[in-house]
């Protein structure tokens, strides 16, 4: 990936090898092609930039790259306001929850929630724990999947999630409250 910088060539390399993941992922994420399109478009613009600030000791390419395309991703949620339609959305669903975890997801992502107060209930919770909540439900990955993007354990995604389903519960709580 170092020579990439230098050479237009092994970059191509990696845009043709890894860009099918990569907006494939993204197509899961954000469920428009078109969307997916763009931000891998932008992951790779970024990728190129960054190329000889790689670093191959601290993980492979691929993982770098999906960190990257994580990272539009999160940008596009906040940017667009697409993450209070998608945890809306994903407050109807469930996906290898156990009892507990779907539970917090009914308590915290009722649809009777305005948007902004479930945007203004993310905000309060920790980066690391937003992170895992927002991969977790909007993203609809497993706990696994969630803890090899973070790079943690799936006990420890588990934990992390289900507190800030239920911080945002008792925050969304507390505002009907004083509402």
């Amino acid at each position: 990936m170092l020579r990439a910088a230098d050479e237009p060539s092994a970059f191509a390399e990696v845009y043709r090898r890894h860009r099918p993941a990569v907006e494939d992922r993204l197509r899961r994420l954000t469920r428009d092609r078109h969307v997916a399109g763009e931000l891998a478009s932008d992951t790779f613009a970024e990728a190129l930039a960054g190329a000889a600030r790689y670093e191959p000791a601290r993980g492979p390419v691929p993982a770098w790259l999906h960190g990257i395309a994580r990272h539009h991703w999160l940008g596009w949620l906040r940017d667009a306001g697409a993450g209070d339609r998608a945890l809306l959305r994903a407050a109807t669903r469930e996906r290898d929850a156990g009892p507990t975890e779907s539970d917090a997801v009914d308590s915290a992502l009722s649809l009777r929630r305005p948007p902004a107060l479930v945007r203004a209930a993310l905000t309060e919770l920790s980066p690391a724990v937003r992170e895992a909540v927002l991969l977790r439900v909007v993203g609809e990955l497993s706990h696994a999947e969630v803890a090899a993007q973070l790079g943690s354990s799936p006990g420890t995604v588990r934990v992390r999630v289900l507190r800030g389903l239920r911080q945002l519960a008792a925050a969304l709580d507390a505002d009907d409250v004083q509402g």
